[in-house]
């Protein structure tokens, strides 16, 4: 997944509400729906052709073949081919939370979208979209059920209402944790050991720094969001930090029987002092919290060697068009103590929902496109082949078109599934056999195979995540998973985090930079208790009592 986590911002959540408000729920059909029961079954080709229509948000993830469109490519062909269902796409938008607010705002909702959390929330609050509970239990396929149930957390129970599944939840993938990565031939160059915890982080950092190892005569060592702390798997993110003391900020965790606000938390304090003490010897980027991210990723190219990101989080890529000898490590660390377990949390359970127009005549429908739409994504059953025949037509080995292009935009993967096939691209490298790869997997295991002798910067990209960003996420024997309590907004929290965010922010950065003791901390915490974040924590105790997770 090449884009970072997607969350609602404030002024969208409330603008969506508004209009909820306005409309009336003049968007939910008087009619009842009707489920047709001789067709609900995972698989099969209507007798005639059937469609709905669905709301879309853009994502320039991937590429169409030249004469394909949104509404006519592979995936929408496929769909077609095996079921007779073709997708109308009624509206696309880069500005999804916008187009959402609106469309509702006119009473023109889509047969089908793809939700975040907030507005998952007000469609149910409202009655607008459609019970699936039926749906799901006769006409999901035995996949979309395995995987879902695979994961630790209820996705079913976070996607129901009263009982009822009101959505079909996609999970937000397991093994999207930052990690470390670090430039190896920089360690190489200055006889250094791959660090294991923040010690020897911190020495290899100071090392790369004072002996100029970019030979630039600028060498910077580690930097940081001017945020600080994002969500799972936001680079740059200081929370891989922090995690290791015990302390989890921006999060709502389980601490003594009863759920706590990381950032107020004395761990956190600790945090706070050692990153504080790295700022003052350089360690970390002066300029941090004035860069702009683009910037620190064009530092990567060849002033910085060490970069806190997903294992997908290859932006250092350039650097090997700067350096021959460039390369780049992935780390499961740093841990605290040495023979410690890295500590990390886990995303959102549910990272979308897909929800049905309420009224809508024929959800089993929308069921059986998501179950051809998961198998045709990843490249299983007669969808393998379809995918292979059309690459072919192109002289290509694999196909570019990912789930985000289908027609109905679903990901549905086991959480035991190493991301992007990494158990078959390795078993692969050993046997030879490339027979239960997709097709996409064959041309990943193609370049991870040849890029150390052909050193093609096409592959470059597919070897970095194999051959060292998913071993490191992956590495669960040295990793320790924390689930948080509590995911969602609350109603407090619509109001008043915004100003909360902002008083953390600045009170964490200045104490990083040396501008306020850190003492100031202290009095953050009063400060964040006093203007709402007591109303906060009491909603939130009492959501997660109620066995709320989002």
């Amino acid at each position: 997944m090449k884009y970072g986590k997607l969350l609602l911002t404030v002024g969208a959540g409330l603008l969506l509400a508004g209009s909820l408000a306005a409309c009336g729920g003049k968007t939910a059909s008087s009619s009842e729906t009707t489920i047709d029961k001789k067709e609900l079954k995972p698989y099969g080709k209507y007798s005639e052709p059937v469609s709905f229509t669905i709301g879309k948000q853009t994502r320039p993830l991937d590429t169409l073949y030249k004469g394909d469109t949104l509404k006519n490519n592979p995936a929408t062909r496929y769909l077609k081919k095996e079921t007779n269902i073709s997708v109308k796409t009624e509206w696309t938008t880069s500005d999804f939370n916008q187009k959402v607010a609106l469309a509702l705002s006119t009473g023109e909702i889509p047969d089908v979208m793809s939700v975040y959390q907030d507005q998952f929330n007000q469609l149910l609050d409202n009655d607008l979209i459609e019970d699936l509970t039926t749906v799901y239990k006769k006409g999901a396929s035995k996949r979309v059920k395995d995987a879902i149930s695979s994961y630790d957390q209820d996705l079913l129970g976070i996607s129901s209402r009263d009982g009822k599944l009101m959505a079909i939840p996609q999970p937000y993938p397991y093994f999207e944790e930052n990690i470390t990565w670090i430039r190896k031939d920089w360690l190489d160059k200055l006889h250094l050991d791959t660090p294991e915890t923040l010690a020897d982080l911190e020495n290899v950092a100071k090392q790369f720094v004072e002996k100029d190892a970019s030979g630039t005569g600028k060498t910077l060592g580690i930097t940081l969001r001017s945020d600080l702390n994002g969500f799972d798997g936001t680079q740059m993110d200081a929370g891989i930090f922090f995690n290791q003391f015990g302390a989890f900020p921006r999060s709502f965790v389980k601490k003594d029987g009863k759920v706590v606000y990381g950032s107020i938390e004395p761990e956190t304090k600790d945090g706070l002092a050692m990153l504080r003490r790295w700022y003052k010897e350089g360690i970390i980027d002066k300029e941090f919290a004035t860069r702009t991210d683009d910037e620190k990723k064009s530092d990567l190219a060849d002033r910085m060697g060490i970069y806190v990101g997903p294992f997908w989080g290859t932006d250092m890529v350039n650097s090997y068009d700067k350096d021959k000898n460039a390369n780049w490590i992935a780390v499961t660390g740093p841990v605290k103590e040495k023979g410690d377990k890295f500590i990390t949390t886990r995303n959102t359970p549910v990272f979308r929902y897909i929800v049905v127009r309420k009224g809508f005549k024929h959800p089993e429908m929308v069921m059986r496109a998501i179950n051809s739409m998961v198998d045709f994504n990843q490249g299983v059953g007669s969808a393998k082949a379809y995918r292979k025949a059309e690459a072919k037509k192109h002289n290509q080995t694999a196909l570019p078109l990912s789930w985000a292009l289908a027609p109905i935009d679903v990901n549905i993967e086991r959480s035991d599934k190493t991301p992007l096939g990494l158990a078959d691209i390795e078993n692969a490298l050993k046997t030879g056999d490339t027979s239960k790869l997709s097709d996409k997997n064959e041309a990943s295991f193609a370049h991870v195979r040849d890029y150390p002798k052909t050193k093609d910067k096409s592959a470059l990209e597919d070897y970095l995540y194999y051959h060292t960003g998913i071993q490191a996420a992956t590495n669960t024997d040295k990793i320790k998973f924390v689930d948080k309590a509590y995911y969602g907004d609350t109603p407090s929290m619509v109001k008043m985090n915004a100003n909360l965010i902002k008083l953390e922010n600045e009170t964490f950065i200045k104490i990083i930079m040396g501008q306020s003791p850190l003492s100031d901390f202290d009095k953050f915490v009063t400060q964040w208790k006093a203007q709402g974040g007591d109303t906060i924590l009491k909603e939130v105790n009492a959501a997660v009592d109620k066995g709320e997770v989002q």
